[in-house]
């Protein structure tokens, strides 16, 4: 299980977090919905260890690896794509 906690982040380009929280099971597919500039994309980031939160943890198999990215990166892998619709 990969878990935010409480994240933080603000000025980094891709958004602005505000003591974000969620959780993503094993097997889970887990989306974000948001407006434009909401954090979704720094959301993600944080959870595949691109970015390190100012504040909060992240827990990866009940581990806290917030201040350990690299553990994240061998263990996520995530994927910055545009749908253009219609979808069927």
């Amino acid at each position: 299980m990969l878990e935010l906690i409480g994240v933080v982040l603000e000025g980094n380009g891709l958004g602005r977090l505000d003591r974000c929280s969620f959780e993503a099971r094993a097997g889970e597919v887990l989306g974000l919905i948001g407006r434009t500039g909401a954090g979704k994309t720094a959301a993600l980031a944080i959870a595949a260890g691109a970015l390190t939160p100012g504040r909060g943890r992240i827990q990866l198999a009940g581990r806290d690896v917030s201040r350990r990215p690299a553990k994240l990166r061998e263990a996520c892998a995530w994927s910055r794509e545009r749908l253009d619709g219609p979808f069927d």
